[in-house]
């Protein structure tokens, strides 16, 4: 089995666990989770529960994570309007690195140049198109 070292680093607004990109064992994921309540084991992936408005989004939100990473995509950004936070999932050599931001940048690392604030996902109204890419540009 290979060895990886995982790192848990916690803050109030953020949680980052770095994992394997190959399935764990019901041990690895208990000794790094133990009885969180926020995410579960699925087929040997480590899944963190989100509300939904009905049973069939996290269905198809824990199918479309599985998906994008058994093909190894190198960034995976998740919104969550309800819970108002943008999840990023960010390949690192053979795990995923996982970011919660509620507020602030949020950096592309595979799109050069492209970022957000997180508040603006969430604001009512949402701020104007024009201006704002203005800004993520640099040319406001």
């Amino acid at each position: 089995m290979a060895r990886f070292l995982p790192v848990l680093t916690e803050t109030k607004d953020e949680r980052t666990v770095l994992l394997p990109s190959r399935p764990l064992t019901f041990e690895e994921f208990v000794k790094l989770f133990g009885e969180d309540e926020d995410v579960e084991l699925v087929d040997g992936m480590v899944v963190k529960r989100m509300a939904a408005k009905d049973p069939h989004e996290d269905i198809g939100g824990i199918a479309m994570e599985a998906d994008y990473r058994h093909i190894g995509v190198a960034e995976i950004w998740f919104v969550d309007q309800r819970r108002k936070l943008v999840r990023v999932l960010r390949k690192r050599d053979n795990r995923y690195e996982e970011r919660v931001y509620r507020k602030g940048v949020v950096r592309s690392e595979v799109v050069e140049g492209f970022w957000v604030r997180g508040e603006w996902l969430f604001q009512k109204p949402l701020p104007k198109e024009l201006p704002t890419l203005l800004q993520i540009l640099g040319k406001a």
